[in-house]
């Protein structure tokens, strides 16, 4: 019913759009734009992550799916992680990673970050539509208030 409203009133959703730099490259991704590197790059973080005790938060899925791993695939198409994998890509395993969105982080990517900063050891810095978000080692500096 909101969908009909908003096309009624002629309103359009602000797509999720995230920037990061590495390597001397700046990049932005828009949700679902992610490419072969990033999608193989968040298969192997994502196996990496739920094996040291990451749970995929399935409610920030909007649509039904058949399969867990679907979900999974879909959960990664959001711009935040797809930037977050090209900067792990894109930088050496001690650098500092930095991703800002233009949109309010959801749960699921809050919880992504904060396991990949632990498995991966690190430091990462979020910046969303409300606040700054500094992971390291499995923490987040807004002590779950996103």
């Amino acid at each position: 019913r909101i969908r009909e409203l908003m096309e009624e009133m002629k309103l359009k959703k602000i797509p999720g759009r995230s920037w990061t730099e590495a390597d001397g490259k700046s990049r932005s991704f828009y949700v679902n734009e992610h490419t072969e590197e990033t999608i193989q790059k968040w298969k192997t973080v994502s196996e990496d992550i739920i094996a040291a005790g990451y749970i995929p938060d399935h409610s920030c899925v909007m649509h039904d799916y058949e399969s867990a791993e679907e979900e999974l695939v879909h959960l990664g198409s959001h711009s935040e992680k797809i930037a977050l994998m090209w900067a792990m890509l894109n930088s050496k395993p001690e650098d500092p990673l930095l991703v800002l969105n233009n949109l309010r982080t959801c749960a699921d990517c809050h919880e992504a970050v904060k396991w990949i900063s632990k498995v991966y050891n690190r430091k990462i810095t979020v910046r969303d539509a409300s606040c700054f978000h500094h992971f390291e080692n499995g923490s987040c500096s807004c002590h779950e208030y996103y």
